[in-house]
C-alpha cells in the first residue's frame, strides 16, 4: 500500500491494510503458497503437556513503526500450552544480552520452563544462553534452519499482534503510543 501512496494512485489511509487482507480473502487470494515448494515430509500439530513445560522466542522486526528508529526489536516469549505471553520488551537491539534479560525477566514472574524453542539465529545460539540455561536445567530447542513452520505459534502470534495493533499505527508513532495501541485491543 505505501508503494501506491508513494505512486499517488491511492491517498494516505485511503485503504487499510484490514481491508485489503478482507478483500484478498473475499477473491480467495487470503493464502497464497508457493507451488514449487517441495513438501519435506508430513506436518503434525503438537503442543507441550502442561503449561511452561516449553515456551518459544522470538523477535519480531517493527521498525516501520517509528520515525527515525531503525532498530525497533519485539522480544517475546510465549508458553506453548497456555499461548501466552510470559515475556515481551521492545528493544533497539537482537543481542544475546536482551534475551537473557527478557528470560530472566520470564523466570522470576513464572518460574522456569523445562524447554525454549528457539530459532538459529545469534540472538539464541551464543554460549551466555547455552550456559544459562544449562545451570538452570532448561533444555534448548532450535528449529531447522528456513523452516517457518515449525515456529507457527511464535509466527501466529506475530501475525495477530501486527493485524490488531502494528497495522492502525503511523510512522509517526512513539513506542509508547505502540504499547497504548496494543495493550487497549
Amino acid at each position: 500500500m505505501s508503494t501506491l501512496e508513494a505512486d499517488g494512485r491511492l491517498y494516505a489511509g485511503q485503504l487499510t491494510a484490514q481491508t485489503l487482507r478482507r478483500l484478498y480473502r473475499r477473491e480467495g487470494l487470503h493464502r497464497l503458497r508457493r507451488r514449487d515448494k517441495r513438501v519435506v515430509g508430513e506436518r503434525h500439530r503438537w503442543e507441550a503437556g502442561h503449561v511452561g513445560d516449553l515456551w518459544h522466542a522470538d523477535v519480531c522486526h517493527a521498525s516501520e513503526l517509528v520515525e527515525g528508529r531503525t532498530n525497533v526489536r519485539i522480544h517475546a516469549l510465549l508458553d506453548d500450552k497456555a499461548r501466552y505471553i510470559v515475556a515481551i520488551r521492545v528493544l533497539d537491539h537482537e543481542r544475546e544480552v536482551g534475551m537473557l534479560d527478557l528470560l530472566l525477566e520470564a523466570i522470576r514472574q513464572h518460574g522456569a520452563p523445562r524447554r525454549l524453542f528457539l530459532d538459529n539465529g545469534s540472538t539464541y545460539s551464543g554460549t551466555a544462553l547455552e550456559t544459562a540455561c544449562g545451570r538452570l536445567g532448561i533444555t534448548l530447542l532450535h528449529a531447522r534452519p528456513y523452516d517457518p513452520q515449525a515456529r507457527g505459534k511464535m509466527e501466529r502470534y506475530w501475525r495477530t499482534l501486527r493485524e490488531g495493533c502494528l497495522d492502525h499505527m503511523s510512522q509517526q508513532s512513539t513506542l509508547h503510543d505502540v504499547q497504548g495501541v496494543w495493550l487497549a485491543s
